[in-house]
């Protein structure tokens, strides 16, 4: 019995069909289409820069503010550090009171704002007293005061410069009064001695002034000097209104000369 073998092609060429592939495209990216924003809408390139520069300027101003309140808030924390690390004020106990009572008195005024509110009443209260009575004894007291001549008169000596403080500070009416009687009683006697001289040396003057005129026995009439009548008038107003018929009469009679 022949045995029949099917023959068998190992170098078969027949290839199995072969799938199709899909050609890749490597641009397969899409451009992306750019929509211009509106406010660019109908603008030219030379438009966009100028916005795009004034953006910068803007945020560039932006932020110098924003420096400068940094600034400013690094300033109030490094005060309210300072504040907090500022030392405390020693209470003020006994024995301060004890030790140096004036300088205790001091430090409670000083530390408490309500006594030395009353502290500030009470000296007011006490200057306007003061000065009141001063005023009941020298009406013009505000206005010697002031003036010049008082004070010259007081620097010119350290007694009265300490008189002036001690009335000043201790509101003492009593020691003002006393220092205001003795620069008036100053002053009058200066005020007198100047007149006394001034009066003397007038009637000098007029005295000068005067020459005798007359002829035959005749009464004589007196003639005055132009310049001492002038300085008769400034020197001594008064007497010379008092001689101002004799004075125009001298002049319509062509008697000063």
């Amino acid at each position: 019995m022949k045995e029949e073998f099917e023959e068998v092609n190992l170098f078969d060429n027949d290839k199995p069909e072969e799938q199709a592939v899909e050609d890749v495209d490597l641009d397969t990216t899409k451009e992306t289409s750019f929509e211009v924003p509106d406010k660019f809408q109908g603008k030219s390139f030379e438009d966009v820069i100028e916005s795009y520069e004034n953006l910068e300027k803007e945020m560039g101003r932006k932020a110098n503010e924003v420096g400068e309140l940094r600034k400013l808030t690094d300033d109030i924390l490094k005060q309210q550090v300072t504040e907090q690390e500022a030392p405390l004020q020693e209470d003020i106990g006994f024995e301060d009171f004890i030790d140096d009572p004036s300088l205790a008195v001091s430090k409670a005024l000083e530390s408490n704002p309500r006594l030395k509110k009353i502290e500030d009443a009470l000296a007011r209260d006490s200057q306007e007293k003061s000065h009141q009575q001063l005023l009941s004894k020298h009406e013009d007291a505000d206005a010697v005061v002031s003036s010049p001549e008082f004070s010259e008169w007081v620097q010119k000596s350290p007694t009265r410069l300490r008189m002036l403080q001690e009335a000043h500070v201790n509101y003492d009416a009593e020691i003002a009064s006393d220092l205001l009687d003795f620069f008036k009683g100053s002053s009058k006697m200066t005020i007198d001695e100047a007149k006394a001289v001034r009066d003397g040396k007038a009637a000098d003057d007029l005295k000068k002034a005067q020459i005798e005129k007359g002829t035959n026995g005749a009464t004589s009439k007196k003639v005055y000097r132009r310049t001492d009548l002038i300085r008769l008038k400034l020197e001594d107003p008064n007497r010379y209104a008092s001689m101002s018929n004799e004075i125009r009469k001298a002049y319509a009679e062509k008697r000063v000369k």
